[in-house]
């Protein structure tokens, strides 16, 4: 044992590890406890004196705040460390490193042999190196001149009201403000999904998928398998317990065309009631198609971009489009809701390892019929300008085109997917039986037996609609849902 807790000391919850590994850009490397809030947001951390792996950590205390820290460099930067020296005596100033480092090592074993972190703010020996570590101190045990002289130097030119912070002890977080964690699971035709933000800062906590496929078989049986269910069910238990460990309260359910089109679907999400905390219920088309395009708007700036703006959505079952109209690119004005998607489409015409070019034709003219006829019956549709893709169609056959090995959202969301590039890798992927087809890059080899009748779907309406272009948004349905959670 090195480190000696003591009896003050209060873990991190899964929310708060969170929220600071967000601020931080990183997961927190060691053990700590935070000690200073503004609001919900952790303000100060108090570290442990060694990482997890050993090495020691001199800086007992640091910033999370950006604002703060931006302002300190940036004084930093003007010359701030020589003056300081310059105006507070040197004595005062080691009386402050004295007392940092003997906190410090209060807290490490004293039969502890082995590498111990030394100096005194910030690992400081002598004299001022870092003003965010004296600050951080000083708002953390309201002792260090340093940090007053800082915060008296930024407030000459940009006041920083530090003495308004909601400072919460190990003990009594009687001052910090509760948040609300909202957590969604959207069960698919394919996948189910994790969604957990604090709705107080607007946090991601965390963001999950996985591959349960739920409408496996429905298109020959019109009904969920009991194998199936079960699987879906034991995922969304794993999801469910997740939240709570962010300390979500209630967990809010949707299902989708999985359970729309089968005729057991309903029953079957009815049942998930009973799990403690959740909130489960299948919504119909409209619901989707507006909470996938309100997901997908959210990511986005449009001012540029001609509307009327439509939002394509491929999943398992079906396959939704919400359009805007021609002032108001926030909202979903008009929507169509396609039963066919990439599960249905390859249980319904892909039979053949690879599929025979028969089968392709005839599931792309499946769902090129069905664009014509929603077409006919909506022509807000063959106005649209600006589209946008969501769900795993789209950002597969992006990640494709750029090589990735893994899902990376800063790259895939809003880049451009071109006609000629989903026409060549449709080409190339259509005609790779199903063991080839698994080593693309950017292809999970979970979807490879599904991605030809997702890009099938994608196909036929680049061709139906003669689209030049689509833009990728990661931002998708799990969004919209927790926008509409948040409105009711």
């Amino acid at each position: 044992m090195k480190f000696i807790k003591p009896t003050s000391w209060k873990e991190p919850s899964q929310v708060d590890i969170s929220k600071v590994a967000n601020l931080l850009g990183k997961d927190p490397q060691g053990e700590f406890q935070i000690i200073v809030y503004d609001e919900a947001t952790p303000l100060i951390i108090e570290n442990s004196p060694f990482f997890y792996d050993g090495t020691p950590m001199p800086t007992r205390y640091w910033i999370l705040e950006s604002d703060i820290f931006n302002k300190i460099s940036k004084l930093e930067s003007s010359g701030a460390i020589k003056k300081v020296q310059e105006e507070i005596d040197i004595s005062e100033i080691q009386k402050v490193h004295d007392k940092y480092e003997f906190a410090r090592n209060a807290l490490i074993d004293p039969s502890f042999v082995g590498p111990k972190p030394s100096g005194g703010v910030g690992g400081t020996r002598k004299g001022v190196k870092c003003l965010h570590a004296h600050v951080a101190n000083l708002l953390a045990t309201n002792d260090d001149i340093i940090g007053q002289w800082t915060l008296d130097e930024i407030a000459k030119t940009d006041f920083i009201n530090h003495r308004e912070r909601k400072v919460a002890s190990s003990q009594d977080e009687s001052n910090k403000k509760d948040s609300m964690i909202v957590a969604i699971i959207d069960i698919g035709t394919n996948t189910t999904r994790l969604l957990v933000k604090d709705s107080e800062t607007g946090t991601e906590l965390t963001r999950e998928i996985a591959l349960t496929r739920l409408g496996q078989g429905i298109e020959n049986t019109g009904k969920l398998l009991d194998e199936a269910m079960t699987r879906t069910r034991l995922q969304v238990e794993e999801f469910v317990e997740k939240a709570k460990k962010f300390e979500a309260k209630q967990i809010n359910v949707f299902a989708t065309a999985g359970c729309r089109n089968s005729s057991n679907g309903k029953d079957f999400i009815n049942t998930l009631n009973d799990i403690d905390a959740v909130k489960a219920i299948v919504i119909d088309g409209n619901y989707e198609a507006n909470a996938s395009f309100a997901g997908a708007v959210s990511g986005f700036s449009f001012e540029d971009s001609p509307l009327p703006l439509a939002v394509i959505d491929i999943g398992g079952g079906s396959t939704e489009i919400g359009v805007s109209s021609l002032t108001d690119v926030s909202k979903c004005e008009s929507y169509v809701s396609i039963p066919i998607g990439s599960s249905r489409l390859t249980e319904r015409y892909l039979h053949s390892d690879p599929p025979k070019p028969e089968e392709l034709t005839n599931a792309i003219r499946d769902v090129r019929d069905s664009i014509s006829d929603a077409i006919s019956s909506n022509n807000v549709l063959a106005n649209a300008k600006t589209f946008i893709g969501v769900a795993a169609t789209f950002t597969t056959v992006g990640a494709i085109e750029i090589g990735l090995t893994k899902f990376n959202f800063d790259k895939l969301h809003g880049f451009v997917l071109t006609r000629e590039m989903i026409e060549e890798i449709f080409r190339t992927l259509a005609t790779e039986d199903l063991e080839t087809r698994k080593f693309n890059p950017g292809l999970d080899p979970e979807r490879a037996d599904l991605i030809v009748g997702g890009i099938c779907i994608l196909v036929a309406i680049m061709r139906q609609l003669d689209l030049a272009q689509i833009t990728i948004s990661c931002t998708d349905l799990l969004d919209g849902l927790y926008n509409m959670v948040l409105d009711n």
